[in-house]
Parts: structure tokens; C-alpha cells; sequence
């Protein structure tokens, strides 16, 4: 009975310890290597595609990419996670040539651990509480590419081959799924997930309104976006919930990473009433 109840100790304790820590998850669209830095701390000894980062114990930190290739500007971002989940990000090159993080997809942090690749590095991290790190780079524990359902979706299954002491192969495969476009809209891509579906975003909208504070309503307004692929519309109508110019600006330069067709974004431009706005919007938009 004693072993029991320790089994069942432990089992409650793993439980509390995932509902408490979050995993993250940094790739680059294009496989370019980086080093990651995390609250100032260098990560990876040696560059990497593909970090993973396990047991973070607080929602939101900077990180700060420092690509092998010197022609490409280190990218530092605030990025955040949700306590209990997994949440991935993708690095990718925008259409100006610069380089962005863009939120890919979240998931519930499997109890059960995976089995990596054999040459995955695991390190503790010491400055985010608990941590382990995870390296991941020609093989993978997530499936690069939209976790939802679509109705084109094609996929490439891509073979690894590795050959371990002792003369027994082992083979893994990686699924890579051609990323999501919205329907209709053949511009470029901000961020690669579905976008909010029109049911949870009016729900959402409703949180917003119902706000009586411009500081309220924008610590909302910025909670829907940053978990959430967004479209152009979308981001209008929330812009749209407040009065004043300064914070209709403040929350289109907020949602622009994590919108989907980018390309629509001159359509924000009604929603200022000064041209002066609509520069500053500009302006913000050639610095990206």
C-alpha cells in the first residue's frame, strides 16, 4: 500500500510540475542556423535550426537569435507562453528581406516523453527556473507545418537514416506539410496558422467592448491577438473598439506579427481619421 501511495504522489506532482512549466519551440522557415539566447543566456554551443526549450516556469521573456550566417542581423523579440502548453515559433524572411518571428502553434505538453534524436543535446538552463533544453535539428519531435485541419493540405514524408554502434539503423521520418493560406488571398504571409475563426473572435470582441478603460480594453485587445493567427479584418474591428487615434496605431504596430495576410494591411488605413496616422503606420511598417 506504501508503494502506492508514493506512485500516486508522484504521478500528482508530475501533473502540478506540467501544469506549471510551458515548452517553446524556435525553427526557422528556411533551415538557417542560430545561436538562441534566452534572458541574455547563450543556449546552443553550436548553431542549430531548430531549438527547443522545456520546463520555462514564467509566461513572458526576450530572446535574442544571433544567426551563423554574419550577413543576417541578430533578431531580439518579447515573446511569451502559456503555462501547461507547448507554444512553437517560426523564424521566416519577410518580403522586405528582414527577418521576423512569427507564432506558429500551441498544444497541451505531452506527460509522456519522447524519444529525440540520438545526437540531441540536453543541458540544464539555470537563469528560467528548472530548465532543460532540448536541440533539435535534422530530426523532429513536432510536425513543422498547420496543426488544424484544411481541405488542400499535401504532405512530403522525408526519410533519416541513422546508423548506430553495433550495425542496427534506426530510421526517422519528418512530416512537412505545406503551409496554410487563408482562402482567396494569395499575398504574403505574416503568421502561418488559421486565422481566429469568426465565432471565438466575436466572443472576444465582446471582452474588449465591454470594457468602460482604454488600458483595459488594450491589455484584452493584445491577450486575443498575441494568441491568436489574426486577419487584417479582425484586427480593424478591434482597432475600431477604441476612440482615440493614438490606440487604434498602438494595436495595429502590436498585431502586425501576428497576422495573417500581411499584404491586406493598407486596409487599416481606414480606421484613422489623420493622415499623419496613417504615415506613422507606414513608416512602422518599412522598419519591420
Amino acid at each position: 500500500m506504501k508503494k502506492i501511495g508514493l506512485i500516486l504522489v508522484l504521478v500528482v506532482n508530475l501533473g502540478v510540475l506540467y501544469a506549471q512549466t510551458a515548452n517553446v519551440v524556435f525553427y526557422t522557415e528556411d533551415e538557417e542556423t542560430f545561436y538562441l539566447s534566452v534572458e541574455g543566456l547563450m543556449q546552443n554551443k553550436k548553431p542549430l535550426s531548430k531549438v527547443k526549450v522545456e520546463g520555462i516556469a514564467q509566461e513572458f521573456f526576450k530572446v535574442k537569435f544571433v544567426f551563423a550566417d554574419p550577413s543576417i542581423p541578430p533578431l531580439e523579440r518579447n515573446v511569451s507562453v502559456e503555462m501547461g502548453e507547448e507554444w512553437v515559433y517560426k523564424v521566416k524572411k519577410k518580403s522586405n528581406g528582414k527577418y521576423g518571428l512569427v507564432f506558429f502553434q500551441e498544444k497541451a505538453i505531452s506527460k509522456e516523453r519522447q524519444t529525440g534524436p540520438t545526437d540531441e543535446e540536453v543541458k540544464q538552463f539555470g537563469k528560467l527556473a528548472d530548465q532543460t533544453l532540448k536541440f533539435l535539428n535534422d530530426a523532429s519531435e513536432i510536425e513543422v507545418g498547420s496543426n488544424t485541419e484544411t481541405t488542400h493540405t499535401q504532405h512530403t514524408e522525408i526519410h533519416h537514416h541513422h546508423h548506430q554502434q553495433g550495425g542496427f539503423p534506426t530510421t526517422t521520418t519528418t512530416t512537412i506539410h505545406e503551409e496554410y493560406r487563408y482562402p482567396g488571398y494569395n499575398g504574403p504571409i505574416g503568421c502561418a496558422g488559421v486565422p481566429m475563426q469568426a465565432v471565438d473572435f466575436n466572443n472576444a470582441k465582446r471582452s474588449v467592448t465591454s470594457k468602460d478603460f482604454p488600458a483595459e480594453k488594450m491589455k484584452i485587445a493584445q491577450q486575443i491577438v498575441r494568441n491568436h493567427c489574426m486577419l487584417v479584418d479582425q484586427v480593424k474591428s478591434l482597432m475600431l473598439a477604441f476612440d482615440f487615434e493614438n490606440d487604434r496605431l498602438k494595436l495595429a504596430k502590436f498585431a502586425y506579427d501576428y497576422t495573417h495576410d500581411i499584404g491586406n494591411y493598407y486596409k487599416l488605413n481606414d480606421a484613422f481619421d489623420f493622415p499623419n496616422t496613417v504615415d506613422q503606420l507606414d513608416d512602422y511598417l518599412k522598419s519591420k
